[in-house]
């Protein structure tokens, strides 16, 4: 049977607090100067000609990812302290930004929507693992109990994830 609608919140509030600490990790690891260096030149490469498209494509591939079962909770690790590495890259490029409580770069309207769109994402990937492990007789007969949430999570996963690049692209080509 499909988990009841409070334990599906406890696992997605579970994600963002798992995202949360995972960026907040990424963030404060000693990294070296020449490392980032690197990051700061990839990431300029990476992004210099990003479009709203790009942010979209930027984010939908690695949330997608994330519903692997068990896999998305590593990958959404993974994104989130990268993450936290580039800041820390930039951070150690210009001091400013030291000053900055770095979760509280995630408090953009377009950071809350991919936050909410991963965390949704993981949760779904940790409660399909958990169903396939736990209750492998379940799964077998009710996977279509499965499948609905899951295809419906990912459209919401999609929308938000393309609002949120509409708002981020809005931000990022208006002038200062």
């Amino acid at each position: 049977m499909y988990p009841p609608f409070k334990f599906r919140l406890l696992y997605l509030a579970l994600a963002i607090g798992l995202f949360f600490l995972s960026f907040y990790v990424g963030t404060v690891v000693w990294i070296s100067p020449e490392h980032a260096d690197n990051i700061r030149q990839e990431l300029g490469q990476r992004n210099k000609n990003l479009d709203q498209l790009g942010i979209f494509a930027n984010n939908l591939f690695p949330s997608l990812e994330m519903f692997i079962p068990a896999a998305g909770l590593i990958i959404g690790v993974y994104s989130a302290v990268s993450t936290g590495l580039a800041f820390n890259a930039f951070a150690l490029a210009n001091p400013a930004l030291k000053s900055i409580f770095p979760l509280s770069l995630l408090i953009s309207p377009f950071a809350i929507m991919e936050i909410l769109a991963y965390s949704l994402a993981m949760s779904r990937s940790a409660i399909i693992a958990y169903y396939l492990v736990r209750r492998p007789r379940s799964w077998k007969h009710s996977w279509k109990n499965y499948l609905v949430p899951t295809i419906v999570e990912i459209a919401i996963v999609v929308l938000v994830l393309y609002i949120g690049s509409v708002v981020e692209w809005q931000k990022l080509s208006r002038p200062p």
